[in-house]
């Protein structure tokens, strides 16, 4: 047996309203994960989750010597989340001659 709850008018409109309004926010945020162009904060944390972790200033140090691609409008910085990706991947360290380095490092351990 299903229970039947009794509320008012007034309570049924703010809990619709409510519902409504966490939709939203939650479609927003959805959308705002997947935006191409990003804001500086934005860029951040995207930059973290890839691996480069960096602080505000360094950004503005990357952005000064044009070393990370990006746009100004007006005074705001704007990222493209694809050059981003881009340039995270030119800029990932290569991991191939550290690991023939340490295939080196581990065989001469070894003849010891």
């Amino acid at each position: 047996m299903e229970k039947i709850i009794v509320t008012t008018p007034d309570e049924l409109r703010s809990l619709i309203e409510e519902i409504f309004t966490n939709s939203c926010e939650k479609t927003r945020d959805r959308e705002k994960s997947t935006a191409e162009h990003m804001t500086l904060e934005d860029a951040m944390v995207y930059l973290k989750e890839n691996g480069f972790p960096t602080s505000k200033a360094k950004m503005y140090r990357l952005t000064s010597k044009n070393e990370i691609p990006h746009r100004k409008y007006g005074n705001k910085l704007v990222f493209s989340r694809r050059k981003l990706m881009d340039w995270v991947l030119r800029n990932a360290p290569d991991m191939t001659d550290h690991t023939e380095d340490m295939v080196e490092f581990t065989t001469q351990k070894r003849r010891r």
